[in-house]
């Protein structure tokens, strides 16, 4: 069963959405909106809504998981003690990456 709720206070909106289980969004951007999102379940053939918010940050998101998935597979970071070394690795590691990243998202 499909259950939403949103407050509302000037520009920023907070909603909790249950589908399968709760979920909850702050945006200053989006609405309470349903929408469709042009697919049906399997078992139940019925529509698939979700709210607006969920839609953007659902297509928005799958770049940067990607490449979260990318750094984690060719990552140079090792296990050092110091906290700075670990963070500058991971910098470097992010500037390296981001030119291969760059053209697979082009194709």
């Amino acid at each position: 069963m499909l259950e939403s709720a949103f407050w509302r206070k000037g520009d920023v909106m907070v909603q909790m959405w249950k589908d399968k289980r709760l979920l909850r969004m702050i945006s200053m951007i989006h609405d309470a909106t349903i929408m469709n999102t042009g697919g049906r379940d399997m078992k139940t053939n019925m529509k698939i809504k979700k709210p607006d918010a969920v839609t953007h940050y659902n297509k928005f998101m799958e770049v940067v998981d990607r490449a979260d998935r990318y750094l984690n597979y060719y990552s140079v970071l090792r296990k050092i003690v110091k906290w700075s070394k670990t963070f500058v690795l991971y910098l470097l590691n992010c500037a390296l990456f981001s030119p291969f990243f760059s053209v697979q998202n082009t194709k």
